[in-house]
């Protein structure tokens, strides 16, 4: 009976509590995290993170706008370009199915231009084909296959040697593409950003040993590949060449460059090759945002 009474009791429509009456035990916990675009410094991605929260209200200043012109201040995370440089306050409404349950934070976003690059240029081992420390070889960083201390072993690869002296643009040693119509190659991956622009130069001349015919446009070739190997095979590296040019060497070192997108790409690879008739020296090779 003592229960009857009870059950009835908490069932009767006069004894429920008033909206407001009930103490919310979860209330919306603003916050928010925020970005900035490694392409357009002035533009920010604000993410919520709010907690306990089913809906959100964003405010920006009135001279920022949002970059896509369909989405909406209560969308959950928004994309946001600011006029210039300066401090700008961002808030962040977070609600929940209570109507008088929310809270508000505003954080202040300072644009500010870098003053370096945003995009980080790509690390190129071994440009200049000096040795490092402890006498470790530049080719090294080049798949060289016949040493236990090369950076990535590339099976079937006919690596290049060095000259010196007067066949060098600067340091001690340049990259020798022997003639004789012996192909070399070199190879070396590098960390790109994604969809950005790159310019990849090396500089090459005509080596010291010129009995052979005279060079042709398309004996040596410097090129980008889309995919990284471990062995060596002329046809699928071809077919993987996402960029590359072709230039005969000339008596003084002249720069040959190459132009090329990442996409989606977050690696690449550098291949170079010559099927000279003439020796043909390289040297300095490096890379460059665009």
């Amino acid at each position: 009976m003592f229960l009857s009474s009870c059950v009835q009791e908490n069932l009767d429509p006069d004894n429920y509590p008033e909206v407001g009456q009930v103490a919310d035990l979860t209330p919306p916990e603003a916050n928010f995290s925020f970005q900035q675009d490694i392409v357009d410094f002035t533009i920010f991605l604000f993410i919520n993170e709010s907690k306990s929260s089913t809906g959100q209200i964003w405010s920006i200043p009135d001279d920022a706008v949002l970059v896509d012109n369909t989405a909406s201040l209560t969308d959950a995370n928004i994309e946001v370009k600011f006029s210039g440089e300066g401090e700008f306050s961002v808030g962040l409404i977070a609600t929940d199915d209570r109507p008088t349950s929310s809270e508000e934070l505003v954080q202040i976003v300072n644009v500010i231009e870098p003053t370096e690059p945003i995009i980080p240029v790509p690390e190129i081992l071994g440009g200049g084909f000096e040795d490092g420390d402890n006498g470790f070889d530049g080719r090294n960083f080049w798949g060289r296959n016949n040493s236990s201390n090369t950076i990535k072993r590339i099976s079937g690869l006919n690596v290049f040697g060095r000259s010196t002296g007067s066949r060098v643009r600067t340091g001690t040693y340049s990259a020798k593409f022997e003639d004789g119509g012996s192909n070399r190659q070199a190879y070396q991956e590098i960390i790109v950003t994604p969809n950005v622009n790159y310019r990849l130069t090396a500089w090459i001349k005509v080596g010291s040993n010129t009995t052979g015919s005279a060079p042709e446009a398309d004996e040596f070739r410097l090129s980008i590949l889309n995919q990284t190997f471990d062995s060596y095979d002329l046809a699928t590296w071809e077919a993987a060449i996402l960029e590359s040019t072709t230039k005969a060497p000339g008596d003084d070192f002249v720069k040959i460059s190459v132009i090329f997108n990442s996409g989606d790409l977050e690696t690449v690879a550098i291949y170079m090759d010559s099927k000279a008739r003439v020796e043909v020296q390289v040297d300095d090779i490096s890379i460059e945002v665009l």
